[in-house]
């Protein structure tokens, strides 16, 4: 079992990561509670370093974009 990193309503929903230092990857795992109490595994990823930076580079050319289009809308 992974370390919980983010955790959203209330517990119901959790991200948790595991560090592989033999491959110097993190496993993130997202899993989600029902109402009723069950609990299931959303999904899972394994990353190294080098994904997720490029993963963040690509959300960030996204934010650049949006801003764009709206500067240009309100002008």
């Amino acid at each position: 079992m992974g370390e919980i990193i983010h955790e959203t309503l209330n517990g119901m929903r959790q991200i948790t990561a595991e560090y592989n230092p033999e491959f110097k990857s993190v496993s993130f795992e997202e899993n989600t509670a029902l109402s009723d109490g069950r609990q299931f595994n959303v999904s899972r990823m394994t990353l190294r370093k080098a994904d997720v930076q490029a993963m963040l580079k690509y959300f960030e050319q996204l934010e650049e974009q949006s801003d764009e289009r709206i500067e240009s809308t309100n002008s």
